[in-house]
């Protein structure tokens, strides 16, 4: 996926998935920001599950293309 001054959202390019703690798989997030600069985004492995369920993709190649915002979707809300 090319960037293009036209994206205006944080988007997710590349997945993968790695060893994490205690031998939990960890999910890594490649994600393009608006600036055109990727870097990389460590989630937890029952919260990578949660990402693809609301994406409503079963293969981390579904998960490319997808907003930011997908993932600020599924995080815990804060009450307060």
């Amino acid at each position: 996926m090319a960037y293009t001054s036209a994206d205006t959202v944080p988007t997710i390019v590349g997945a993968q998935v790695t060893g994490g703690h205690e031998g939990l798989p960890e999910l890594i997030l490649q994600v393009r920001y608006e600036n055109g600069v990727v870097s990389d985004v460590t989630m937890e492995n029952q919260m990578g599950v949660r990402l693809m369920a609301a994406c409503g993709v079963e293969e981390l190649d579904g998960l490319i293309g997808q907003p930011w915002t997908r993932v600020m979707e599924i995080l815990p809300r804060q009450e307060g």
